[in-house]
């Protein structure tokens, strides 16, 4: 099958860690010249153009036509390959396993979603393995496939390769997810937490790509974060760094997350499970919930702002945007106050524009992040 491709898969591991910074540089800011991609990687033209040859023969990228300005032969800029390759990435909960497919441009091409009794790696093996199977865009002869990215709701435990997940998920502890995936699938998988998948999908895809240093606050069943400086993730000494569901502690107070909200709305009368577009209709009931959380959503950005000083704090997950919206009107963390002799920066408050499809595309831009210059 397409997705078995052992001669492509060989080939990414064979990139050089100089071909990995113009393919990142690709990645995020193409198209680009191969005098502007010189420019930025700080090489000559003629190191560009050996330097690019092996991502353009295993198909990571390709020349496009730039006619505009110029008599003759047009310009051939660079820019991610918009047929052929894929990469796939997996999310769940409690009830349900979701598989995306994407293109190198982050585009979601198809979306499925089972419902199930318990999260095992049999049942994502099989779940996993039949979309892969019945994709129509991997029949292709010429597809390739980059791997498999997973999003796990849960940090990184003390035993080796092992996760602390929720109790929901208990066939999930004490098992190398990663590798037994990988294994059963014969194809490259990639697992990591759920709020550092979609803090790539923010760099490859979102408002992190023009930033030095962001900050990811994923607002999801949980309060999670990632932290994102000169274009790499800050891990910390155990892969778990940027949790900061820890500044939002359970108490008397709601915390900013898509649990705490729907139980908010169940006190005042209205039942979801989901979000949906009648929620827009409950605005005094979600004015209330955000008012509640506004002293401690602004210690919470001031603490980020003092310990990682990054350029902006995005907020995603799945708080439907307009709720988000909502939270960084609320609390105007523009002007905070300090006790020093001038104002400090302070981190601008945005929210995603990947939406609720920001853990989807996290997961799939997993198997990305492994061929790019980045860790």
């Amino acid at each position: 099958m397409p997705f078995e491709d052992h001669e492509f898969l060989a080939g990414l591991k064979e990139l050089t860690p100089n071909e990995r910074v113009l393919l990142d540089l690709i990645w995020r800011h193409g198209p680009l010249s191969r005098k502007e991609l010189a420019d930025m990687g700080g090489i000559t033209s003629a190191s560009t153009t050996r330097l690019t040859k092996r991502a353009l023969g295993l198909g990571l990228i390709e020349e496009s036509i730039d006619r505009t300005g110029n008599v003759g032969n047009p310009a051939r800029p660079l820019q991610r390959s918009q047929n052929g390759v894929y990469s796939a990435g997996i999310g769940f909960t409690k009830k349900s396993i979701v598989f995306a497919l994407t293109d190198t441009e982050g585009e979601l091409l198809r979306i499925e979603s089972t419902s199930i009794e318990s999260v095992t790696i049999d049942r994502l093996t099989e779940f996993v393995g039949d979309m892969l199977s019945s994709s129509e865009h991997l029949s292709d002869t010429d597809a390739k496939l980059l791997g498999v990215g997973l999003a796990v709701p849960g940090y990184r435990a003390r035993s080796t390769h092992q996760w602390a997940v929720h109790w929901d998920f208990p066939e999930l502890q004490r098992v190398n997810i990663e590798s037994e995936l990988e294994h059963r699938l014969k194809i490259p998988v990639i697992a990591e937490r759920d709020a550092v998948a979609a803090a790539w999908a923010e760099r490859l895809n979102g408002k992190g790509k023009t930033l030095v240093s962001y900050c990811l606050m994923y607002l999801a069943q949980g309060v999670g974060g990632a932290i994102m400086n000169n274009g790499n993730l800050v891990l910390g000494g155990h892969g778990n760094a940027g949790g900061l569901g820890v500044l939002f502690p359970y108490n008397d107070t709601p915390r900013p997350s898509a649990h705490s909200l729907i139980l908010h709305l169940a006190k005042s009368g209205i039942e979801l499970e989901s979000f949906n577009p009648t929620v827009k209709s409950h605005a005094d009931a979600l004015d209330n919930w955000i008012g509640q959380m506004v002293p401690s959503l602004r210690d919470g950005f001031n603490k980020i702002a003092r310990l990682f000083d990054p350029q902006s704090i995005i907020l995603g997950g799945l708080l439907p945007r307009f709720v988000l919206d909502r939270i960084v009107v609320a609390v105007d963390y523009t002007g905070v106050e300090t006790n020093y002799t001038a104002d400090l920066p302070t981190p601008r408050i945005t929210v995603s524009d990947l939406n609720e499809q920001s853990l989807l595309l996290g997961a799939a831009s997993l198997p990305v992040v492994r061929i790019l210059a980045v860790r």
